[in-house]
């Protein structure tokens, strides 16, 4: 069971240094006052985060289960 844990851990926070430089900028930025085009390129950041966050936890959890049941609901 750890070694699944540290799998799945590794999996989840091997973008965590990436995002780190980008939290830091973002709270560089938001320290003064921000334009238009850096609110957006923020935005545009944090979502794309989001993004590869979800995907994973798809890949990781959704998947497995629809292979374990193929019948169910979890099709979309």
């Amino acid at each position: 069971m750890y070694v699944i844990l540290q799998v799945l851990m590794e999996m989840f926070f091997q973008d965590d240094e990436e995002a780190m430089v980008v939290e830091e900028d973002t709270h560089d930025r938001h320290s003064a006052s921000q334009t238009y085009e850096e609110v957006l390129k923020d935005f545009i950041l944090e979502e794309n985060q989001f993004l590869r966050e979800l995907n994973m936890i798809i890949r990781v959890f959704r998947e497995p289960f629809v292979r374990l049941y193929p019948r169910s609901a979890v099709r979309m």
